[in-house]
């Protein structure tokens, strides 16, 4: 997500800090920096705007199969409209290419795992037998936008781009940020490393 404390007036970020760790995956990645270093980065006085990318937040990746689909006679509405019927593509979802993503913190929902996703009833047979999710399509948990993505190394990890407030001074507020960091480092697990790209 984008956080904003106030609209920056510069369009470039006053410093770029990065984030890798290679015993998380990139999903855990992102939660981890996300949850514990994120909100004390933005915690600081004149931090206006923090982007993360090369990661990305969560979501439930519904693969279609076609010719499965074609085997039960279900048609991509039909399961849009199951998802929908549980809370599902009203405003957290997107349709791509035999593929639906749904956001995984904005569902109102208690389902939460592909296992759960899988039972979901899209239609019934004509003997009148349900047809599962699981039966038309491929049920995983992943990362809401795979095409971010950042190297370092060899190494994916996530880059937080930090823009401080208009009129303020970039250099008093990337001393605090460095500051803030190296409190920040005891922290973060062993085998994760946080570097200053750019500054």
């Amino acid at each position: 997500p984008i956080i904003l404390k106030v609209s920056s007036a510069s369009a470039t970020a006053a410093m770029y800090v990065a984030f890798r760790d290679e015993q998380l995956s990139p999903i855990q990645l992102y939660e981890f920096v996300n949850r514990e270093v994120i909100p004390r980065l933005m915690a600081l006085p004149e931090v206006d705007q923090i982007t993360p990318s090369g990661a990305s937040e969560t979501a439930m990746r519904i693969r279609l199969k076609p010719q499965a689909m074609a085997t039960h006679g279900v048609a991509a509405e039909d399961i849009a409209l199951a998802l929908n019927d549980n809370n599902f593509l009203s405003a957290s979802g997107y349709l791509k290419t035999n593929m639906i993503q749904i956001f995984s913190k904005s569902t109102s929902t208690t389902l939460s795992t592909p296992d759960e996703f899988k039972r979901i009833i899209v239609a019934s047979s004509t003997g009148g037998s349900p047809i599962y999710l699981e039966d038309v399509a491929e049920v995983e948990y992943g990362a809401y936008n795979e095409e971010q993505l950042a190297k370092f190394n060899g190494e994916q990890g996530i880059v937080l781009p930090i823009f401080n407030t208009p009129n303020s001074n970039v250099m008093t507020v990337m001393d605090r940020v460095k500051d803030e960091l190296e409190s920040i480092k005891p922290s973060l697990p062993k085998s994760m490393e946080s570097f200053i790209v750019y500054d």
